[in-house]
Order: C-alpha cells, then structure tokens, then sequence
C-alpha cells in the first residue's frame, strides 16, 4: 500500500494526534521514528491503517523509503526539546534538531519530495525582537530555519514553517504545566511557581493539527517551478497571565490548585510577553479560545476513563488512551 504523508516526531504531543487527525480523514501515513516499540503502543489500534519507518543514519535507506512509498509531504515535528540546557545536553540538541532534519531534507531532496511542513518555536524572539533566542534549544530551532533556506533555494522544496507558541490538551504526558496541574489537581501536593505575571498564548491542540492541514493544503497550491518559503504563527491571538491561566483551570476543573505563587524566581530569560510580528497562517484561526479548550480537555478525559478521583493521587496522574 502507498503511503503519501511522511511524519516525524509522530509519537510526541503534536505528532501523535497529527497522525490520528490525518488517518481519520483517511490519508495514507508513514510515521518515522527512532523507538519502534514506542510507536507500536502509541498507535496500538490503528497499527493496521500506518507505516512505521525506523529512522537510522542511512540518508540513501531513508530516501528509498521516501520514494518508494511515493511521499510528498513531509511533516517535519521531531525536536529536542530542552528549556535548561547544560554542556552535557548540546550534542543531543544539535542532532535532534538540526542533524536529524538534514538527514530527511537530503533524503528528500534525492527523493524528489518536494513538500516540507515543520513547527519552529516562539522562544526564537526573546525581548520581542525578530530573532534573539530564548535559549540554546531555540537557537538551533531558527539555525534548522536557515538550513531550510538553502534547501528551499537550491533544491525547490516548498517550505511552511509553523511558528508555535504554548500548546495543550488531552493526552499530554509532557513535563510541562498544564499536564502538571492535572497530575497534582485534587491533591495536596504544593507547586511552587513564579509571580506568575508572564503573558502566554495557548492554543489547543485540536487547533494546532488543523493548522498543520491547512499548511499542507496551501503547499500543494504551489507551482513546482516556484521558490516558497513561509513562515506563519498559530497564535490564538489571546494572551493571559500564568495566574489567569491558573484561575479558568480551577473553574474548568473544579478544583483549587496548590500553587506557592512566588514560591521560584523567574526563569532566566523569562520570555513575559508573546511576540507578536509574525503573519498568522492564511485561513486558519484558533476555534477554541482557553476556557473552551479546557472544558473541551475535560470532557475528552472523562470520556476516555480519565478518573478525577482527589482522594486517589494514582488515578489522577495516570497515563490514558
């Protein structure tokens, strides 16, 4: 069976509802990855309607499988993803996010696939300014962004970068805030944040795969002698602060969190406020504004056994599907 849509990254947040998104909407999908186990239990009950590739060094192995599944469309998500690097993180960094995305530009290239999506990170504008990274992470991010230049230029692969900003919903088991608060809601278990009066832009992941399809779709309207490259932001185009983001979680959930406000200093480089110069992704717009996606999360997690019994810590932080 041919497979036409090729997703890196595919077991992370953004990747694994991605893939489910595009196989509801019956497309053909290769999921390239690193952990074929993980893969395997990720997408346990679709297994039979996806491909997994595992990714190795062999660009020419890689660029094979491209070609011989008849890809044209990359959606390029896999990232390393780390706030507070150290010396001992930056070889992983440099091969996650710059290294690993040359390998499949290059397959792509002798390949012939001709269509890239990739999700570049809003932590590239400390102080607001077009380009200043946050931190190392973000660094390598707009370094990949130069790469994707060159190969835009040289090698006509039509590009939309995906500029992201902070994401949420159900089945998120990453160490960030939000799959934090739901771990320790009901519980008496203390977190202690910030002042909490930085300004964040969160947009819900249902949202963010349709503007990832809507990338796709504007791609494919590209003449193939043309030269594109764009760049676009998902932004809900609303903002509040950590504390009002804290407040409609409590109201949406039904319970009061046991946050120390204060309790840690800011973040080095706290980024306090949304960059805002970027165009926003032509006929895309965030449907759910923030109480609505959380009482959208909500009711999603009730549906798929996601019990929110306070007096049993277990249950609340479990892992569901």
């Amino acid at each position: 069976m041919k497979k036409r849509i090729a997703v890196t990254g595919a077991t992370g947040f953004i990747g694994s509802h991605l893939v489910r998104k595009l196989v509801e909407d019956g497309e053909k999908v290769s999921v390239i990855v690193q952990d074929r186990k993980k893969a395997e239990v990720c997408f346990f009950d679709i297994l039979d309607q996806i491909e997994i590739y595992m990714i190795h060094d062999s660009i020419i192995d890689l660029a094979n499988f491209l070609e011989s599944r008849e890809i044209t469309d990359v959606v390029h998500l896999a990232t390393k993803y780390i706030t507070q690097s150290t010396t001992e993180d930056i070889y992983d960094l440099v091969k996650g996010n710059i290294l690993f995305g040359m390998q499949v530009l290059e397959a792509m290239k002798l390949a012939k696939v001709k269509r890239m999506v990739y999700t570049g990170s809003s932590w590239q504008h400390y102080r607001n300014q077009v380009y200043c990274p946050v931190n190392i992470y973000a660094a390598t991010k707009q370094a990949f962004e130069d790469i994707l230049h060159y190969y835009s230029d040289a090698e006509q692969i039509h590009i939309i970068i995906l500029e992201i900003y902070d994401t949420y919903g159900e089945k998120d088991n990453r160490k960030k805030l939000i799959p934090n608060w739901k771990r320790i809601c009901g519980t008496q278990e203390k977190m202690l944040l910030s002042d909490g009066e930085q300004k964040l832009d969160y947009v819900y992941i249902t949202d963010i795969v349709e503007g990832i399809k809507k990338a796709m779709e504007l791609l494919k309207c590209v003449p193939q002698d043309q030269i594109y490259q764009k760049k676009y932001a998902l932004s809900s185009e609303q903002v509040y602060t950590l504390k009002e983001i804290a407040d409609i979680f409590e109201r949406v959930y039904h319970t009061k969190l046991s946050i120390q406000w204060g309790g840690k200093e800011y973040r080095t480089r706290e980024v306090m406020e949304p960059y805002r110069n970027l165009e926003k992704l032509p006929g895309w717009y965030a449907k759910y504004e923030l109480k609505e996606g959380f009482e959208q999360m909500f009711q999603k997690e009730e549906e798929n056994g996601f019990r929110r019994d306070r007096r049993n810590k277990e249950s609340i932080g479990r892992e569901y599907l």
